[in-house]
């Protein structure tokens, strides 16, 4: 998936030409729920069925916008961010406690 949460780290970088910039109204979406919407699988099935190229799909802007996230007052935004950042943490160190795991077997098999 192609998402990207531009901040103060990378906020100076160059990035490809072919790629959407959205800036959530401040107050209104929460940028990590925007974030997380974005890169969720249910919405990027949907831009990808409403993408079209042969090579390289791409979605112009007409349709990109008619597309649809989830909305909900700005706490639970919050709160549902905190919780998919935490996910996402839980699931990161899993998936580095699975790679120590196969080492020691192979290590000692």
């Amino acid at each position: 998936c192609k998402v990207v949460d531009v901040n103060s780290i990378n906020s100076n970088y160059i990035f490809s030409t072919g790629f959407a910039q959205l800036r959530p109204k401040i107050g209104a979406i929460y940028p990590r729920y925007l974030f997380h919407m974005l890169a969720d699988n249910r919405f990027q099935a949907e831009k990808n069925r409403q993408s079209s190229g042969s090579t390289q799909k791409a979605i112009v802007d007409k349709r990109l916008k008619k597309l649809k996230i989830p909305y909900f007052p700005i706490q639970q935004q919050i709160s549902i961010s905190n919780i998919l950042d935490r996910l996402k943490s839980l699931d990161k160190s899993v998936q580095e406690n699975n790679k120590y795991r196969e080492a020691f077997i192979f290590a000692v098999f």
